[in-house]
């Protein structure tokens, strides 16, 4: 296949390329491995806490006892309580939440320890928000993915013969050679894929911008307005004040909704006249996060919200979050989505490896974007490990750790094949700690088959050394310069 077009477009398509690849190169970076990583979010938040019993089923009675216990530990009256169910596809550890603080149940109900996901919240708030306040991060971010996807276009429009770099692949030859057909072959073969992950990515980020805005101009900045406008409206009761009946709601459901399976309840404005009980479920067969049914105190039934057979904007945007993070199916399409994960975070480091290699002398930012490039998993590892026994400002200790490896790594002459060890030494040391920590305590078998992935990646990385003695630094066989 050929993309014919002038040579002046040609150039104009790569040197686009190239500067808006560098511009965003390290917030791509950033965004696509903790995205990587985020794919197996919820085997992480079993790995954190292995001492809590799993289990995959709960009646409406325990719901009830959950929410009473909830509501009993309220210092002042809550707008909405949540009860979130356990599945069989991942998630199998029933917790309840005010909104501030949650707390695991047991199958009877009964509220046990505290949630402490403060290692997996880190992640989570680094591919969301990069860290930044939730509303300006979201929508950095969403930029950041319009970008991508102007790097995709410019990529393809560069690209002259498609279909025969597909299979060019210079292994042995120059380094610039090397990295130029690694970021051709995962350009090509993981276009789909990336692309489909810019577009969700993107979406989120600039739909809130499109709620600022609309807010803005029609609803006096009233944001609240405008997500009513496309998600529907809250019911609006006038009712006796009486205790919520989660069991006959949940009979109710199955009756309106028989394949519908539920995740969580979302207890509203309990203890008022207005309160109302949502349940949110997944229906077969459907990408939707999920649809809402609410319900009175008493469990009977009001309306659904229609997010699957409403407006077919609203079905879609409800659609987003599943399909970019593959959390619509069981754990063979997650290791797809980590594998083209990993995939798009190599295609962004060997596109700046490129710039890199073309140039004649190597300074001070050869070093740093390498040691950047290993510092980020030397820095989620490390700080994983320290989560363990001290879940507190994981986030402040992340970028700590981040911003001290990358210097520490860019001191010195540093070989792919180092880095490689450093890592994999890591990853042992952080499965040896994990077990020092939790011993006989734990209960949930994920925490066994997370820490034996981690183990492989060790070792794997370790047994690079055979390599090493082979290998040239990143620097060698360049002039290099101090400025």
């Amino acid at each position: 296949m050929m993309l014919y077009q002038s040579s002046t477009g040609i150039k104009r398509a790569i040197k686009s390329h190239s500067w808006v690849g560098l511009g965003f190169a390290i917030f791509l970076y950033v965004i696509c491995f903790s995205g990587t990583v985020s794919v197996f979010l919820q085997e992480f938040e079993r790995w954190q806490q292995p001492d809590v019993v799993p289990f995959t089923h709960i009646d409406g009675k325990a719901i009830n006892t959950a929410y009473e216990q909830l509501l009993s530990r309220q210092k002042e009256p809550a707008d909405t309580l949540w009860v979130i169910l356990p599945d069989d596809k991942g998630f199998i550890r029933a917790h309840a939440s005010d909104g501030e603080h949650e707390w695991f149940m047991d199958q009877q109900g009964n509220l046990g320890q505290s949630v402490k996901g403060a290692w997996v919240d880190m992640v989570r708030n680094l591919h969301y928000y990069l860290h930044l306040p939730e509303t300006a991060g979201m929508i950095i971010v969403g930029i950041i993915g319009v970008f991508f996807m102007a790097l995709i276009i410019s990529g393809i429009l560069a690209h002259t013969s498609i279909i025969k770099d597909a299979f060019k692949l210079r292994l042995g030859k120059s380094d610039q050679l090397q990295q130029t057909d690694i970021h051709n072959r995962i350009g090509v073969w993981g276009l789909p894929f990336v692309m489909m992950i810019a577009i969700t990515g993107a979406f989120v980020g600039v739909a809130n911008v499109f709620i600022f805005m609309v807010a803005t101009l029609n609803f006096n900045g009233n944001t609240d307005d405008v997500v009513d406008m496309i998600y529907g409206k809250d019911p609006v009761l006038e009712s006796p004040v009486t205790p919520f009946n989660a069991t006959k709601a949940i009979a109710s459901l199955k009756d309106h909704e028989p394949s519908a399976t539920p995740i969580y309840l979302a207890f509203h404005k309990p203890g008022t006249s207005q309160q109302f009980l949502e349940i949110a479920a997944t229906l077969p067969e459907r990408l939707l996060y999920s649809e809402i049914y609410r319900f009175d105190a008493q469990g009977n039934f009001i309306n659904s919200q229609h997010l699957s057979d409403g407006p077919a904007g609203r079905q879609i945007s409800y659609s987003v979050y599943r399909l970019h993070f593959g959390q619509f199916d069981g754990l063979m399409i997650k290791v797809f989505y980590a594998i083209f994960g990993l995939a798009a975070t190599v295609l962004v480091v060997t596109g700046v490896n490129i710039w890199l290699a073309k140039r004649r002398y190597q300074t001070w930012l050869n070093r740093y974007w390498h040691a950047s490039v290993w510092g980020l998993p030397l820095a989620m590892t490390v700080s994983a490990g320290v989560a363990l026994w001290q879940p507190h400002q994981v986030i402040a200790l992340f970028w700590f750790l981040w911003l001290f490896i990358t210097f520490a790594l860019s001191q010195i002459s540093l070989t792919k094949i180092s880095a490689q060890q450093i890592l994999g030494a890591s990853l042992l040391v952080l499965v040896a700690c994990y077990y020092l920590r939790f011993g006989s305590l734990i209960t949930d078998n994920t925490a066994h088959a997370i820490n034996l992935g981690l183990a492989t990646l060790g070792v794997y990385f370790l047994s690079r050394t055979l390599a090493s003695k082979k290998t040239k630094t990143v620097y060698e066989n360049t002039e290099v310069r101090a400025d």
